[in-house]
């Protein structure tokens, strides 16, 4: 029998080297195809920590279970690497929805929320946003000068790097009320 195959592919060359040659070329293809797709998954998440930042988990909680959190503690099978805290300190509603926010330098490390320019804030009524929320609430100002949101008038102190989400409304402040 194999005497036969032998026979067969020595007298119809072209044919073999036709099939040997779309066997090649078809194993190329899926090889190509499955390398595109795994670069694909990995960019789409080098892409995705871009936009939403490098955390895992959202817990609402109070301070004793984010003090436990944060302290370190490790559970079965998991160990926390990070631990972040964001907290909202006043929300006004007129025209926009705007949360004035306090975190901490992780939080912000985790989230992408650089400085472009300014510092963050450190007294009362001070904020910090980025240029899409500026720009929006009619801020064309400079680093120092006053913005009135709702009711109060705020010190702008510093000008984050854009979010990439539409749902830009957040600001950054120290004591807001």
């Amino acid at each position: 029998m194999l005497k036969l195959a032998w026979k067969y592919m020595r007298y119809y060359k072209s044919q073999t080297l036709a099939i040997f040659a779309s066997i090649l070329l078809t194993a190329s293809l899926l090889s190509g195809i499955s390398s595109l797709i795994y670069s694909s998954q990995k960019s789409e998440l080098a892409n995705s920590k871009n936009i939403y930042g490098d955390w895992h988990y959202y817990i609402e909680t109070d301070k004793v279970l984010f003090d436990s959190v944060e302290s370190g503690e490790k559970g079965e099978g998991y160990t926390l690497e990070q631990c972040g805290k964001m907290e909202i300190r006043d929300v006004v509603a007129e025209e926009f929805l705007i949360c004035f926010i306090h975190t901490d330098e992780t939080y912000r490390r985790m989230a992408h929320r650089d400085l472009l320019e300014g510092t963050f804030p450190e007294k009362e009524n001070e904020i910090a946003a980025d240029g899409f929320v500026l720009s929006n609430l009619g801020f064309s100002g400079n680093l120092g000068d006053s913005l009135r949101i709702g009711e109060k008038e705020y010190i702008v102190t510093g000008i984050l790097k854009s979010e990439w989400a539409a749902s830009s409304s957040g600001s950054f402040c120290e004591r807001c009320f």
